[in-house]
């Protein structure tokens, strides 16, 4: 240092670090305009045969998509073909016994 003084650019700086867990969005949103995220629980709110059934949204590799789950069994028809029937109710982290 020529000058003989040296300036300290690094200010060391302290952040609360809080208890959150990171959920993918999908991309798509509920009937309400709310967006959908895997781990999100869903409701169906108009197809009488799953009307008021509850699902986890999850990510299916081999079909490239999000599909629907409940009681450890996947449907077979992606999220994105029926998104507009379900309302996001909660998700699997902050409201586990939605899926009891």
């Amino acid at each position: 240092v020529k000058t003989g003084k040296m300036l300290d650019e690094y200010q060391p700086e302290y952040k609360t670090v809080y208890d959150y867990t990171l959920m993918q969005y999908t991309g798509l949103k509920d009937k309400n305009g709310k967006e959908i995220y895997e781990g999100d629980i869903v409701e169906n709110t108009t197809q009488t045969v799953y009307l008021g059934d509850k699902f986890e949204v999850v990510w299916n590799k081999n079909y490239a998509g999000y599909q629907l789950m409940s009681n450890g069994f996947t449907s077979n028809i992606p999220l994105i073909q029926n998104f507009m029937s379900y309302k996001v109710l909660g998700n699997i982290y902050k409201n586990p016994e939605l899926m009891v």
